[in-house]
């Protein structure tokens, strides 16, 4: 989250590393109910368990 708000404040000013944190967010979002997820359903053991190590997280 720092790294993102540091280089959402270098290219965008205060406004971007405002706007860093959310779209940091809608990233990783993006990137676990679209890339993880195709890749378990087509028998990645890796993707399976870090997706299994995700969920547990964020879970606690």
């Amino acid at each position: 989250m720092i790294v993102s708000t540091l280089i959402g404040g270098t290219l965008a000013g205060f406004a971007g590393a405002l706007l860093a944190l959310p779209v940091a967010a809608t990233i990783k979002v993006l990137v676990i109910e679209i890339w993880l997820k195709d890749r378990v359903s087509e028998g990645d053991v890796l993707a399976r368990k870090n997706l299994r190590d995700i969920q547990r997280r964020d879970r606690a």
